[in-house]
């Protein structure tokens, strides 16, 4: 872990095929970088992997990523598009956090769970598309998204955390569903 951290210089990065994994903040604050592409050989994208990249706008997650961990994209204030495969099926928390380039985003069905603060003080995210098959929105999910303007919760949600949009003062209109059984304090 730690292979690369604090590369201030690197720019771009390809990992050869026969990698099969990177560790924790292989690239964390690689402030340059801008560029990576990862093979497919890759199952998983490790903690706080990209966190801090300030240079990285775009990312592509391979298809045959399952799990995104905690931290991955934490602190990367340029990212403003990514898109996550429906092979994906666990982000960890703090996944996206701070992230404030981030416009929009698209949990794929295979997601159940949106982790506590995966999203928090995205600023400029405007839209998120949840679809059926979350059951659990946990704590500070979304808290500090100014930006949101309309959120709806997937029938299939039961659980709403704490604070999980506190401080989304642009958000005009919200559609809770029916089967909700839990909204924390």
């Amino acid at each position: 872990s730690m292979a690369f951290y604090k590369c201030k210089t690197l720019e771009s990065i390809v990992i050869p095929d026969h990698i099969k994994s990177i560790g924790t903040n292989a690239f964390s604050e690689c402030s340059a970088l801008a560029s990576v592409s990862l093979p497919n050989t890759i199952t998983y994208l490790n903690s706080s992997l990209f966190s801090n990249c300030t240079a990285l706008r775009t990312f592509t997650i391979p298809d045959n990523i399952t799990s995104i961990y905690g931290s991955v994209f934490e602190s990367c204030s340029s990212l403003s598009e990514i898109n996550i495969p429906s092979s994906v099926t666990s982000i960890g928390k703090y996944a996206f956090r701070y992230c404030n380039s981030l416009k929009s985003i698209t949990i794929p069905n295979s997601i159940t769970q949106l982790r506590s603060s995966m999203f928090m003080q995205c600023l400029s995210l405007t839209t998120i598309m949840m679809h059926s098959g979350i059951t659990q929105i946990q704590g500070t999910v979304m808290s500090n998204c100014y930006s949101l303007k309309a959120l709806t919760i997937p029938d299939s949600v039961t659980l709403i955390g704490t604070s999980a949009f506190d401080v989304c003062c642009g958000i005009k209109s919200v559609v809770i569903p029916s089967g909700i059984t839990s909204i924390k304090s």
